[in-house]
């Protein structure tokens, strides 16, 4: 009996390892999809925009008015 609880005394702190060591892995790729969610809409955003001002310019020389 005593070793079994000298046992299960010595592995608690690998679990709590685990534990963190899960914790932190989860922790970093949530912050990396969010990172690459938010690339992805700044790059979908900067197109939109270039898109914009492409067509304003066009519109511009063609001499039509924006309504």
């Amino acid at each position: 009996m005593v070793g079994v609880t000298t046992a299960i005394a010595a592995a608690i702190p690998a679990i709590a390892t685990i534990r963190v060591a899960t914790t932190e892995a989860a922790r970093h790729g949530a912050i990396t999809a969010a990172t690459a969610a938010m690339t992805a809409e700044v790059r979908v955003e900067a197109t939109d925009a270039a898109m914009a001002v492409a067509v304003a310019a066009e519109m511009a020389e063609a001499g039509i008015a924006d309504r």
